[in-house]
């Protein structure tokens, strides 16, 4: 389902994250369905683990295999959770996806024009939270 450039941004929190996720990336929930255990713990499904192995490898293989279109969905929701009033939703966003995305140089050239509208902000906080893994 490929979504329409920029004519909405969901309401991602922290509660709805995973339903969202989901709906639109069935590729994703398939392959959490093979090992759901896996993402969860008492506490539940553990973003950063569905979004640093799911989420990003699926992005990092259509960049690889030239599926713009698809890409472009995936942006369209890091673009509405980086608009989430939710610290769990800007942290997933920041510290996993976008730190890891980014440092593919060809993508986070990508990421950057495609992010235009919040872009400045979101690289610093990559910037600060990569410092902070040195």
């Amino acid at each position: 389902m490929a979504f329409e450039q920029k004519q909405f941004v969901f309401f991602v929190t922290k509660e709805n994250i995973y339903k969202l996720l989901f709906k639109y990336f069935p590729e994703v929930y398939s392959e959490y369905e093979k090992e759901s255990s896996f993402y969860c713990d008492e506490n539940g499904i553990m973003g950063h683990i569905i979004f640093g192995d799911l989420v990003n490898n699926n992005v990092l293989e259509l960049f690889r295999t030239g599926q713009i279109t698809r890409i472009q969905d995936y942006f369209y929701f890091f673009e509405s959770m980086a608009y989430s009033d939710s610290e769990y939703v800007q942290e997933i966003l920041v510290t996993t996806v976008l730190w890891r995305l980014g440092s593919e140089s060809s993508l986070r050239e990508y990421m950057l024009r495609k992010t235009a509208t919040y872009a400045d902000t979101l690289n610093a906080d990559i910037e600060r939270s990569s410092l902070h893994y040195v």
